[in-house]
């Protein structure tokens, strides 16, 4: 058998670099896309938390509204002089 010298391999810088820039951007890209999705789950949080308020407005005038016309009726007659007392 023939005695054959290996030469030492030599990595390929090149490809190292872009594996390394594909990776960072790989990991910059995930974090800008956690951060936008943070955002839209924040929205939309919000925008429960205001309707919830808005549906307890509403829902609190409607179980008010009874009671006003009885209030708002008996001012009408105590403008006309029929009051009789509350």
């Amino acid at each position: 058998m023939s005695q054959q010298e290996n030469e030492p391999d030599e990595p390929n810088v090149g490809a190292i670099y872009v594996i390394i820039v594909i990776c960072i951007l790989t990991v910059i890209g995930s974090i800008w896309g956690l951060a936008e999705y943070k955002g839209h789950l924040d929205k939309k949080l919000q925008d429960s938390i205001n309707q919830a308020v808005f549906e307890q407005k509403e829902q609190t005038l409607k179980n008010e509204a009874p009671s006003k016309a009885i209030i708002e009726q008996k001012l009408k007659e105590a403008k006309r002089g029929d009051f009789n007392g509350l």
